[in-house]
């Protein structure tokens, strides 16, 4: 059934918006469509990946600092290295968000090897670098690009086929985690999962590095888009239940889903001006977070 929505929504995607459907429209927004649906996919897998290491379903992908590190990245190319090529700041972008999120895992390893020191030394990363961005925007205020406030902001404007090829270089790592749905089971065991034979520390560093890769290669494309990775593992938790054999596929489809709509939102509401998709999936995702938080401790 989701898979049917799937297809009348981008249906409708590729015939709503300003402008004349032409083709050269539609090649655009066909483009920008799939990628739309492919990054819901990887930011909801991702979501299921992390929230599986963490047994809490308020976790989402950028937790661990991916997005930080991402728009560290980016911040960088730009304005210190100079570099214009949008393939070479999301490049640096993808490597800077990976690296944050492995610092983060050797950290807490270090320290004290549990769920909440990830967590705990994951947030404070997240927050060091924020405060650094911050400082490189404002020391970079007097000349701020257009494209960089959108990046940070989340964006899909601009997407062609070459950001949904580099895109498709995830995809290994989305299939390879549809195999992982008994070890996610047995992850939520927590400690138990040990006595029942899994390699506990080692599956949850796999599973990190699939869901770190699947959200830094949307960041490092299409800049911060948050709360996908949120929103819409705990919808397919309501209609699928918690087994990640249904689970990971719904989500999925939910992920692709949520994201193609979020777009098409930041294309029509302010028409012909253009809304950050970014801001959109905040809009959504920033009052289901609070439902979820006061219902959890309830």
């Amino acid at each position: 059934m989701i898979w049917l929505i799937l297809i009348l929504s981008f249906a409708f995607y590729l015939l709503s918006g300003p402008g004349n459907p032409s083709f050269p429209i539609l090649s655009y927004r066909f483009f920008r469509g799939v990628f739309a649906l492919i990054s819901g996919a990887y930011l909801s897998a991702s979501g299921v990946l992390l929230q599986a290491v963490f047994n809490n379903p308020l976790v989402e992908p950028y937790i661990l600092g991916v997005s930080a590190g991402a728009s560290t990245g980016a911040l960088l190319a730009i304005y210190f290295l100079a570099l214009s090529s949008p393939l070479w700041v999301s490049g640096l972008s993808f490597l800077s968000a990976v690296a944050c999120v492995g610092l983060v895992f050797l950290i807490s390893v270090k320290l004290h090897p549990s769920r909440e020191t990830l967590l705990l030394v994951g947030l404070s990363m997240g927050a060091f670098l924020t405060a650094i961005n911050s400082i490189i925007m404002l020391i970079k205020s007097q000349n701020p690009t257009s494209d960089l406030v959108f990046w940070l902001l989340g964006s899909l404007s601009g997407i062609n086929q070459e950001e949904v090829l580099i895109l498709l270089l995830g995809l290994p790592f989305l299939v390879f985690s549809l195999f992982l749905h008994r070890r996610l089971d047995l992850l939520l065991w927590g400690r138990e999962a040990e006595a029942m034979g899994l390699a506990l520390w080692e599956t949850r560093a796999l599973v990190l590095v699939i869901s770190t890769v699947l959200a830094a290669i949307v960041v490092s494309e299409a800049g911060v888009i948050g709360f996908v990775g949120l929103i819409s593992p705990h919808i397919a938790r309501r209609l699928w239940g918690y087994p990640h054999r249904k689970l990971l596929p719904g989500a999925l489809g939910i992920g692709a889903l949520v994201l193609l709509l979020s777009d098409l939102l930041s294309r029509v509401l302010l028409s012909p001006w253009e809304l950050p998709v970014g801001l959109i999936t905040a809009l959504i995702g920033a009052p289901l977070f609070l439902y979820l938080t006061l219902r959890k401790f309830q």
